[in-house]
């Protein structure tokens, strides 16, 4: 097996993916960007104070397999408090590393779409439906955390959650930009961040 999946490595996958995308010329990708713009994420325990943020939107609902609509809608609605929209590569059980989104909070993992496997009946297996903060082993993060005034603009542009980064980077592709320079990019994420 590859030592990347053995080792919950994302910057391996991102590494071998970016790689095989560049074979065939210099062509921007979800990957390259969040491979030479993102951080790690960390398993870390909430704060109480962070833990009440948190439950402050328990009126919010959380739709499975739509991490962009969930990770989004929290950031929009927690905007005061510290909440960010976070964009990357995750890893959950030890699986492939998949495009994800999810919030951080004094950089600490929010993901309200992904949760440990726990045992059900029939030693069936089932998610429950979130890390806060703190995640076991076979879990890792890594991505771009993207200002919450994007977020709106996109909204409101496209009427859509999803990938802001792709949403960004098909914006230039349309104008031709195969040479896209990732620190333009990253740049052009981040002119609003207030």
């Amino acid at each position: 097996m590859v030592e990347w999946v053995m080792n919950n490595d994302i910057k391996g996958y991102l590494k071998a993916i970016t790689t095989m995308i560049g074979m065939g010329g210099k062509h921007p990708s979800i990957e390259g960007f969040i491979l030479e713009k993102g951080v790690d994420f960390t398993s870390q325990l909430l704060t109480e104070k962070e833990i009440q943020i948190i439950k402050t939107f328990g009126f919010l609902s959380f739709k499975k397999k739509e991490c962009f609509r969930n990770a989004q809608k929290l950031a929009l609605y927690g905007k005061n408090t510290h909440i960010y929209y976070v964009e990357g590569f995750a890893i959950a059980n030890g699986l492939f590393p998949v495009h994800h989104a999810w919030n951080s909070l004094n950089d600490k993992v929010i993901d309200l779409t992904w949760g440990p496997l726990v045992k059900a009946k029939g030693n069936s297996l089932r998610r429950t439906s979130r890390i806060l903060g703190e995640f076991s082993n076979g879990y890792s993060y890594f991505g771009i955390t993207i200002p919450t005034p994007i977020i709106i603009k996109e909204l409101v542009t496209t009427r859509v959650f999803g990938s802001i980064i792709y949403s960004f980077l098909r914006k230039l592709y349309q104008n031709n930009r195969n040479d896209i320079d990732y620190n333009i990019l990253f740049n052009q994420i981040h002119e609003d961040e207030s």
